[in-house]
């Protein structure tokens, strides 16, 4: 992978010479020394996991690759759903074979497999039979990645209501406590509670049904009257000039600015180093 030297002696000592034991019921093992893996909990871990698995996606014929840590998804694209079977059924095989060769194991209860696209063609399509091992992958019509909600037509409408589900409780829990707290403090724990849950995500699902996203805007109206302690006649608009916020739309689009400038960012400058 590159590392040589110094660098290489520091990272074998790193992972070398480590070991484990179990304790149950007071009772605690033998420690054993551990041959494979990474510290648990250690700050590299992540890291080097990532390395040791960059080269999974060189295994599929047929499929893109998308990894994140331990998360891995194969997309195929096809208007022949016969064609998605055999695609992901021959690329199954083959990360099998790799995950075996690497001393890693597919968790087949946690896979899943899930089909896109618009009402009338799913309608119309064959439910999927992928095989994974000798257990045949459920297909599933809602699936939560990376804290995103999934449905068969990408409406985020189920994102959506699991969004306003957990905000409507952070914002409960700020009416209770506003007589106990200043506007200014209120503010703070909604920029830290209740702000991140409310727009993780927005550059995508913020692409959904407009009455969908609507309820999301009601949310964060609510959040405000609590805030300044004002009656429902209160204007969005002066909401948000007290409190110095965005409106929804112009959140979302500021997160989309700044998305497209990083990746920008990012290939201007893979182009100069390689240059």
């Amino acid at each position: 992978m590159g590392i040589h030297g110094v660098e290489q002696t520091w990272m074998n000592n790193y992972l070398k010479n480590r070991s484990q034991c179990v304790k149950m019921s007071g009772c605690t093992s033998d420690l054993m020394e551990i041959n494979y893996g990474v510290p648990q909990g250690s700050i590299l871990g992540p890291l080097l996991f990532t390395i040791y698995i960059n080269n999974l996606p060189k295994v599929t014929q047929n499929s893109k690759v998308v990894l994140y840590a331990d998360d891995t998804v194969l997309f195929v694209a096809s208007k022949d759903i016969k064609e998605v079977e055999n695609s992901l059924s021959k690329d199954l095989i083959a990360v099998n074979k790799w995950l075996y060769k690497n001393k890693l194991t597919l968790n087949v209860k946690k896979t899943k497999c899930m089909v896109f696209g618009s009402s009338t063609k799913l309608n119309k399509t064959e439910k999927l039979n992928i095989t994974c091992g000798n257990s045949i992958l459920e297909q599933v019509s809602l699936f939560k990645y990376l804290g995103l909600w999934f449905d068969p037509n990408l409406t985020w409408a189920a994102h959506i209501d699991k969004i306003c589900s957990k905000v409507s409780q952070r914002i409960g829990i700020l009416y209770r406590t506003r007589s106990y707290i200043n506007p200014g403090i209120a503010n703070k724990i909604y920029k830290a509670l209740i702000l991140p849950v409310m727009y993780y995500g927005d550059i995508i699902w913020s692409t959904g049904v407009m009455s969908n996203i609507a309820r999301v805007k009601r949310l964060q109206n609510r959040a405000g009257r609590i805030i300044l302690r004002c009656n429902r006649r209160t204007h969005k608009t002066d909401i948000h000039k007290s409190l110095n916020w965005l409106y929804s739309r112009n959140r979302s689009s500021l997160n989309q600015t700044l998305m497209v400038a990083k990746n920008l960012f990012i290939l201007l400058y893979e182009c100069i180093l390689y240059e």
